[in-house]
């Protein structure tokens, strides 16, 4: 979801035999919804390369960008209502890669983070500057989730190497996973960062970094988290990996500071 001063931008799935829509948009003041489908060429039937599924949504001065699961795009409205809908093809990562997470931070720059690229793209004012295993120092894996940090810090979940902490000043990496520190998981899907940087497995809770080396989990152990089912359960429903799953879809923080995160069918506020 996306949050203007007039509208609520809500990203879906499209399939052509079970329908769906891949953007909503919500008027405030009138109370009415409308599908922007109609904005999306990729959507077409006799396109090689259909768009089915919007990942991620960011509102910026530059428009509202949109993640895709066949490139980026981004959509505006001029002063007499005209709306256009761009696709974004320079930003270094692959034209119809997917974008599973975007971020905007504190200086207004756009982030966009890919999970088949392997990768994380930036836009600063002035042109796109593309992070890669083979163009960087970031490791191999998917992106799935960025914020900021302090002294231009940043922080990328990725679902195969773990936390990735970025600085854009030195262009260093420094890369937390289970093996060189106590992180819950090397399969992350989310980040925020609040007093300090807090991380969401995919099956196992969330993490809070403490005294620089030290990170604390809160799970369904120490909390009112509650596990739910997977597949796996049809197979071996007595295995801890049936009883036991913890999947944080997403850590988000409000303009007031409070942090909500989203694991299984629940929502929860955490520190």
């Amino acid at each position: 979801m996306a949050n203007t001063k007039k509208f609520i931008y809500i990203g879906g799935r499209f399939d052509q035999w079970m329908g769906g829509q891949l953007l909503l948009e919500y008027d405030k003041e009138n109370k009415t919804t409308r599908s922007l489908d109609h904005l999306f060429a990729c959507k077409a039937a006799t396109d090689s390369l259909p768009c089915t599924s919007v990942f991620s949504l960011a509102n910026t001065n530059d428009g509202l960008y949109i993640g895709t699961d066949k490139g980026l795009f981004l959509f505006n409205k001029n002063q007499a209502g005209q709306e256009q809908l761009k696709k974004i093809t320079h930003h270094g990562l692959g034209e119809n890669t997917d974008f599973k997470t975007l971020y905007q931070d504190s200086k207004g720059w756009i982030w966009a983070g890919s999970m088949i690229e392997e990768g994380i793209t930036f836009y600063d004012g002035m042109r796109w500057h593309p992070l890669t295993s083979e163009t960087s120092v970031i490791p191999a894996g998917g992106y799935l989730a960025i914020a900021e940090g302090e002294n231009n810090d940043y922080y990328f979940a990725n679902n195969v190497s773990g936390l990735v902490k970025y600085n854009i000043d030195t262009e260093a990496a420094e890369i937390f996973t289970p093996r060189n520190s106590n992180i819950i998981d090397h399969n992350l899907v989310s980040v925020a960062y609040t007093d300090s940087v807090i991380v969401g497995s995919h099956d196992y809770g969330i993490a809070k970094l403490q005294d620089t080396d030290k990170w604390v989990i809160t799970n369904n152990t120490n909390s009112m988290m509650q596990t739910i089912e997977t597949s796996s359960c049809q197979w071996s429903p007595d295995s801890p990996t049936c009883k036991d799953v913890l999947v944080v879809e997403r850590i988000i923080q409000n303009r007031e500071g409070r942090t909500f995160t989203a694991i299984g069918k629940s929502i929860y506020e955490i520190f």
